[in-house]
């Protein structure tokens, strides 16, 4: 195919040459025009994709990303995504910061704060998934015979549990410390559990903890098992980003029209979301099953990530939690997050697609 496709280009710059030649020996005027036309026409290859190093970590947040790739959004844009599988977000924070990777969608946690501290210019460039009145996918379950039984009535009788939670510092972390702070209580009159998310709701189930905040599609499967689903994220910490979009340092700085082109692309792919998940649900099936084969988790009937069209989110959320890490003492203080929060390629690849904030 690509000897036949070569062999076609070559003749049609023959014919272009060919063309051109007219002109060259005194052709009338319409014989010049004609002669351009046909030189315009003459078929060229289309110019090598650039590459992009995206870490993948089969998360919910990376929904946008996945379908933009598998729908020939990034490929439209010339870019080549090559997906680089990592387990958590903080495993690929150091590729990310020496340039190894160019793009992560991944958790906030303490790591993406303390590579800044250190010097490292990683920039939170858009969303990667937020609560919302109708998604409020982060979620507090507690073990039905504690409801049944009166022991638990309300977020101020948490005093004394067992919650899981996926580990120290994570976002679920941080709305349970709100949450606890709001019913004049702290993180220290309840017992923090880390627990696999992915064990969540057995463990529930089994009464190895009292209750667990969570993600989905665990908390479904926890109610399923027979927990019951007392409050969302949402309620707590009204449209807190859950998920967060960065940038290497040299991504931007190596093509800054590059780095523009890829969150067209990626909007593009947040529009198919918001088409799939929201309240239209246009060609849901298909999203789900793209997601799925990528290996992403992934039950429509459930609450997901919330994106809104022009990729931005609530920063102030965010400061909520810096603020959290730094009087924890797993943060340096100083970090302003006016350096670290970068959203002018994401506004410009929103205002390319005419998408309003």
């Amino acid at each position: 195919m690509w000897q036949a496709r070569r062999a076609s280009w070559g003749r049609g710059l023959l014919l272009g040459l060919l063309a051109l030649a007219v002109v060259a020996v005194g052709a009338t005027p319409v014989q010049r025009a004609a002669a351009a036309a046909d030189a315009a026409s003459v078929p060229r290859p289309a110019p090598q994709a650039e590459r992009v190093r995206v870490g993948f970590l089969k998360v919910l947040g990376e929904a946008p990303m996945v379908l933009a790739r598998e729908r020939g959004y990034f490929a439209a844009e010339g870019i080549d995504v090559e997906l680089v599988d990592f387990a958590v977000t903080a495993d690929a924070l150091p590729p990310l910061g020496t340039g190894q990777l160019d793009v992560i969608t991944g958790g906030l946690n303490p790591a993406v704060f303390n590579a800044v501290a250190r010097g490292v210019g990683v920039k939170i460039v858009a969303d990667g998934g937020s609560v919302g009145p109708d998604n409020d996918y982060l979620a507090l379950v507690v073990r039905r015979e504690l409801v049944d039984n009166g022991r638990y009535r309300g977020p101020v009788d948490l005093r004394g549990l067992r919650i899981a939670v996926p580990g120290p510092y994570a976002v679920v972390h941080y709305v349970l410390k709100v949450l606890l702070d709001q019913q004049g209580l702290s993180l220290a009159d309840v017992d923090v559990v880390p627990v696999s998310m992915a064990d969540h709701a057995s463990a529930v189930s089994r009464g190895a903890v009292d209750a667990a905040f969570s993600v989905e599609p665990f908390v479904s499967q926890a109610v399923r098992l027979g927990a019951v689903r007392v409050l969302g994220a949402h309620e707590v910490t009204p449209n807190l980003t859950g998920g967060i979009t960065l940038y290497s340092p040299a991504f931007p700085a190596r093509a800054p029209e590059l780095a523009e082109r890829y969150l067209v692309a990626w909007l593009r792919g947040v529009a198919d979301y918001n088409a799939a998940f929201g309240p239209d649900r246009r060609d849901t099936e298909s999203a789900v099953q793209l997601l799925r084969e990528r290996g992403i988790i992934v039950d429509p009937t459930t609450q997901l990530p919330g994106f809104r069209a022009d990729g931005r989110f609530d920063v102030e959320g965010m400061r909520g939690m810096l603020d959290w890490y730094v009087a924890e003492g797993v943060v340096p203080p100083g970090i302003d997050l006016a350096t670290v929060v970068d959203f002018q390629y994401v506004d410009r690849a929103a205002q390319r697609l005419g998408v309003r904030r």
